[in-house]
């Protein structure tokens, strides 16, 4: 058998003996017998057991794989490996292929390798612009390395996502990028936040060249569900099309949702979207026999909630008081779903580190860039206000935005009127009581620290300049009892330590989005912030992060309030309060 699926096999077998630390050498690994011919089953045909078998299998040669075949292992099913191979994809039995044991969860993108010069030539890659991952760098070797392996982990799913081969035709004592150009193709591969792991081989061991953290650009996959496994009275395809615009509502016919879970595949966790966030729904669980296991009532105010399944889960029943429920979506997930991915947010706390507000739905990313994702990953804890109702699909990009960013407190939509109007006036008018509602969220919450957006409205928007106008007045009111007496009955007056405001031009901070963090898994907070925006995909033609937080520099702010003195370091927000 050729030696380029010989290293396949070493490759991936070696990995339950690579360890999720920064060690650069493998121990000796056990080469296995792999001399078969492979035969390729198109993808096109038909489901048998578990595996594809095409239509037509008359005596078709089989192919054998060649040392610079540039094979490359798409997934795994029951009984067969899905391959690429050249310009062809198949499927080859796992009888025919001993590739056994790909052990999710022990690829070897953990950590970082400290002497590697390798680098992606593009943090955020773009299948559409882009036809394969390109990187720079020579590194030298301290022994000749005969075969090239390229390991593509998925972070958000949690999983191994691709594989490649490179075989020189020679063994070579320096890794040269340039002559992987065209290893790497990007088709085909799922958005997100990836890690790419390079290995080399020689006989019998093995080295970690490079981990190199990196995006994917588009619409990702929804995370692996069990809604296909389950029944769903009524099935209204509402409630499975991820669609947050489309929605299914009880009716005195049909008052609640039942959901009949699948035996062989334990459900861990029920999650439901709304259309708009029920003031009161009864969430029940029930074993086989009918016995109640949990019975939660969910008064949230969330967008998205997430219910924890108890063992031997069988039966779910979504009960809504009263009939103006609107549920987007229901999705049921097993135990191994990715934790990082499927959103279960944590309720607004009774004191904050630092409340951001934000007129749209993407400025505190457009305009704050990095914030959220360095102080989240920092440990602090971050609540966002977002003042204007630009439509329900809006509502989910920011969602999505803002929990890849690491933010775990579900923020708060107080829904006034989108308008780019060019009167302050009028901007005032379309939202009679934000004033109020800013000094509620204030007090609600007890932030230190409060940021904002340019008093200037950045590129001028009016609504942007009314959001700055009332955040900082509304700092000020917030400590007043005589304000708004209600809230401060209900929660006290607040005196906010430090207000920042973007672009402000006294006692500024210069925040370095562009340093690698460990808590981010060596990404920056700037890439971060790219990878957020991407998932606001209906501003696609409006707005770019490399346009917007350039121009308005999303890394500049001013302190224009202060009961704590001045900042003196000029690039850490928490100073004098930490």
């Amino acid at each position: 058998m050729k030696k380029a699926m010989l290293i396949l096999a070493a490759a991936i077998l070696c990995i339950l003996c690579i360890t999720a630390s920064a060690e650069e050498t493998v121990p000796e690994m056990t080469f296995c017998d792999l001399s078969f011919r492979l035969e390729l089953r198109p993808a096109s045909g038909v489901k048998s057991a578990g595996v594809y078998q095409s239509a037509d299998l008359s005596g078709k040669p089989a192919e054998r794989i060649e040392a610079d075949s540039g094979l490359v292992l798409l997934g795994s099913g029951k009984k067969s490996w899905k391959i690429q191979y050249g310009d062809k994809t198949g499927y080859v039995s796992k009888s025919k292929m001993n590739l056994a044991g790909i052990p999710d969860g022990h690829v070897p993108v953990s950590g970082a390798v400290s002497s590697s010069t390798l680098r992606m030539a593009n943090t955020m890659v773009r299948p559409k612009d882009e036809d394969y991952i390109l990187l720079n760098g020579v590194q030298e070797l301290s022994a000749p390395v005969d075969y090239f392996a390229f390991f593509l982990w998925d972070e958000w799913q949690g999983k191994l996502e691709r594989t490649w081969l490179y075989t020189p035709e020679k063994p070579v004592s320096a890794a040269d990028t340039a002559d992987w150009q065209r290893v790497m193709p990007t088709k085909g591969l799922n958005a997100g936040r990836k890690m790419l792991c390079i290995q080399g081989f020689s006989s019998g061991s093995g080295i970690v060249l490079a981990r190199l953290p990196f995006f994917v650009a588009g619409k990702a996959e929804d995370p692996a569900n069990l809604n296909s496994l389950c029944t769903f009275l009524p099935n209204d395809q509402r409630l499975l099309d991820s669609n947050p615009e489309t929605c299914w509502s009880p009716t005195e016919k049909r008052k609640e949702l039942t959901i009949t879970l699948p035996e062989d595949t334990p459900a861990a966790l029920l999650q439901v979207e709304w259309y708009k966030p029920p003031e009161k729904t009864e969430i029940r669980v029930f074993d086989k026999a009918g016995k109640i296991l949990l019975n939660r009532t969910l008064e949230t105010g969330f967008y998205v909630d997430a219910v924890e399944l108890p063992e031997n889960a069988c039966t779910v029943v979504i009960h809504p008081y009263g009939t103006r429920l609107r549920m987007s979506s229901v999705r049921v997930y097993g135990k191994d779903y990715p934790r990082e991915v499927v959103q279960q947010w944590q309720p607004m706390p009774d004191k904050l580190d630092m409340l951001l507000f934000s007129t749209h739905q993407d400025d505190e990313i457009l305009f704050f860039s990095g914030l959220v994702p360095w102080y989240s990953h920092l440990g602090k804890k971050l609540g966002i206000v977002y003042m204007a109702n630009c439509g329900r699909a809006r509502y989910r990009e920011a969602l999505d935005g803002i929990w890849i960013s690491g933010m775990r407190i579900h923020p708060v939509f107080l829904g006034y009127k989108d308008a780019d109007v060019s009167s302050f006036d009028v901007a005032t008018n379309l939202w009679p009581d934000s004033q109020t509602a800013i000094v509620r969220e204030i007090r609600r919450c007890k932030p230190d620290v409060i940021v904002v957006q340019d008093l200037n409205g950045e590129y001028g928007h009016t609504q942007h300049r009314l959001t700055s106008s009332q955040v900082c007045r509304g700092t000020e009111l917030a400590s007043d009892p005589s304000y708004d007496p209600e809230s401060a009955a209900q929660y006290g007056t607040w005196d906010v330590k430090k207000l920042y405001v973007h672009l402000y031009e006294k006692n500024q901070v210069h925040m370095d989005w562009h340093i690698p963090l460990e808590e981010l898994g060596g990404f920056t907070p700037w890439e971060i912030a790219v990878e957020a925006f991407e998932m606001h995909h209906s501003q696609y033609g409006y707005f770019r992060m490399e346009r917007q937080s350039i121009t308005y520099d999303s890394s500049l702010f001013g302190l224009y309030r202060s009961t704590v003195g001045p900042d003196t370091k000029g690039n850490d927000m928490f100073e004098h309060i930490d």
